[in-house]
């Protein structure tokens, strides 16, 4: 039997999830990655020219405004980056024959409802950022049609920031900690999601749907219990005091819960996905096995 043979574009590669897909490159899979210095996703003569460079199976665009807070005082930006470039790049892909896949957020959903999300709830988003990845979305689905918009949530690694690797430090200089205990979600490990990609990637073409799908890992938790199970995990005794959301102001309002329900995906793709503290205690693993390698 042949070997399947892909080639996929990688934006945003200097960030968690493009570290993790870097790692986790399957046999057959050649990518093509890209740093923000690399390449501006806004800059469409630096596309086109990428684009005339090579062909491409897939393009994973990774890259985002991602700061939450600050896409409320910096709107423009927040649009530019993740709604018009994705809106550009969605249609050069078209253009060539390039299936395109979009990672967006469970910040989508801040619609009240209290149990897992799925892909066809109504969305409403309350924050700029929630804003600009759902226009996103749209833009994505609407000159494409060969997209996946990938929505995920809590997402953390051994790289870059995130709140596993905050609270590690933090725990490192303080004995207590409050942290907020009434909004749920689903801690993700970009590996996992990786993973999940790559799966989508080698799927024999015709045999999946596009279109929107949710994943992150099984089960949820809140921030406070996300926090209390990292000090479990590493023999921390920081103690995590709850508070509310109303007590933790922030200039972006975050959804009280956005818990991602992924079945869609895993049935879609027979993915086999893990529950979050399994996922976590890895990366908890790798990020002791980097720190004593460090030293």
């Amino acid at each position: 039997m042949a070997e399947t043979k892909r080639s996929v574009l990688i934006t945003g590669a200097s960030g968690q999830l493009g570290h993790c897909l870097k790692d986790m490159k399957p046999d057959g899979v050649t990518l093509h990655t890209f740093t923000k210095a690399d390449l501006d996703i806004t800059n469409k003569e630096q596309i086109d020219r990428v684009f005339g460079d090579s062909n491409f199976d897939f393009f994973v665009n990774c890259a985002a405004f991602t700061g939450v807070d600050n896409a409320e005082s910096q709107q423009y930006e927040a649009y530019r980056i993740n709604a018009e470039a994705v809106n550009q790049l969605a249609s050069v892909c078209s253009q060539f024959d390039t299936s395109f896949i979009q990672l967006s957020s469970d910040y989508v959903y801040d619609n009240g409802l209290n149990r897992p999300l799925i892909e066809t709830d109504h969305t409403q988003p309350n924050s700029v950022y929630a804003k600009s990845k759902l226009k996103g979305d749209a833009f994505a689905l609407e000159e494409n049609s060969n997209t996946i918009v990938l929505r995920t949530s809590w997402l953390y690694s051994e790289y870059g920031h995130n709140f596993v690797k905050t609270m590690l430090r933090l725990s490192s200089i303080k004995k207590e900690l409050h942290i907020v205990s009434d909004q749920h979600g689903i801690p993700t490990y970009a590996r996992d999601l990786a993973g999940a990609i790559f799966r989508i990637v080698l799927s024999t073409p015709g045999s999946f749907e596009y279109g929107v799908y949710h994943f992150a890992n099984l089960g949820f938790a809140t921030w406070d219990e996300f926090a209390r199970t990292i000090f479990d995990m590493t023999n921390v005794d920081t103690r995590v005091i709850p508070i509310e959301t109303k007590d933790y102001p922030t200039p972006a309002k975050r959804p009280l819960y956005s818990v991602l329900d992924s079945s869609k995906f895993a049935t879609q793709f027979t993915f086999t996905i893990r529950h979050w503290r399994d996922a976590l205690d890895e990366c908890l693993t790798r990020i002791a096995l980097n720190s004593n390698s460090d030293n």
